[in-house]
């Protein structure tokens, strides 16, 4: 397997075609949307790649075909290119949300199918390329199109994890939640902070070293110890403390995200070795607050 097309060459798509020619490919196609390919990416390819639209699209011969577009538009995606890529290529789609039923209409021409998902993070094609060797990929599909996949990833230096298709949608909602989920997070802890503090200093620069730390936390050890705070003490006192606080803050959103926390924490804290009657009177106190807050 030599050859690739990319469908769709944005953050995503884009960082996997940078990745896959300084591995060894060769990006035979690009297939833009209407306003083309990014500048930034255009150096990275040669004068032999050539760059369509979907409209401009006859034929796609390559060894590999990456469906690089957004979750609502595979499936159309998949009817309109299905007669035009070749039944040696294989086909795979970087949802992550969605099985390889999605790209139906190519499988049934006899083409491999699969899906092959990078899980982590990428806010740009160029640094997200560099990143790629560092991520889990998330394989799914048939033996064949999973034997593929481990090959493409193993030629990335990445390592890869397959799952069933109906377990797509979980799989995603998971990595959501440790991603875009963490950031919505840290901003909520942000504006706590800033009604903390006013505006003496930088909510993001004061609260980022602590973040950081607790993830350095979770790489060395399991949940429950790398838990720390009130909730991991069974410290009732506290937490009650903390709800005044952030109820005078007049926003509802820290207060209920702060109660779901901090019941989650009490199940982790509930492993380890504190008092089960200090957990109680905890998870008493946040339904208290629940149904005040409802």
């Amino acid at each position: 397997m030599k050859t690739f097309t990319v469908i769709g060459p944005g953050r995503a798509g884009g960082a996997l075609s940078i990745a896959l020619v300084r591995a060894g490919f060769v990006a035979e196609m690009l297939i833009t949307g209407k306003s083309g390919l990014r500048n930034d990416l255009k150096q990275h390819f040669t004068g032999n790649t050539r760059i369509f639209t979907n409209e401009d699209v006859v034929e796609i011969t390559s060894d590999l075909v990456l469906v690089a577009v957004p979750d609502d538009k595979i499936e159309a995606l998949a009817q309109q290119l299905a007669g035009r890529i070749d039944r040696n290529s294989a086909v795979f789609h970087l949802s992550g949300a969605l099985g390889s039923e999605v790209i139906g209409p190519i499988a049934e021409r006899g083409i491999i199918t699969g899906s092959l998902h990078p899980l982590i993070s990428i806010s740009d094609p160029v640094s997200g390329a560099e990143k790629l060797s560092e991520a889990f990929f998330c394989i799914e599909g048939s033996d064949n199109a999973c034997q593929i996949a481990e090959l493409i990833v193993r030629r990335l230096r990445a390592r890869c994890f397959r799952v069933s298709s109906e377990k797509k949608a979980l799989y995603h909602s998971a990595a959501v939640m440790a991603a875009g989920h963490i950031v919505a997070l840290a901003d909520c802890a942000f504006e706590a902070m800033q009604n903390a503090i006013g505006s003496v200093a930088e909510p993001r620069e004061i609260l980022l070293p602590l973040i950081e730390s607790v993830i350095a936390n979770l790489r060395n050890s399991p949940a429950e110890q790398a838990l720390t705070g009130p909730v991991a003490r069974g410290d009732a006192k506290t937490v009650v403390r903390h709800l005044e606080a952030l109820g005078e803050c007049r926003s509802e959103i820290l207060e209920e995200v702060y109660i779901l926390l901090a019941r989650r924490s009490a199940e982790i804290a509930s492993r380890n070795a504190v008092d089960p009657a200090k957990i109680a009177e905890l998870l008493e106190n946040l339904n208290i607050a629940k149904r005040r807050s409802a």
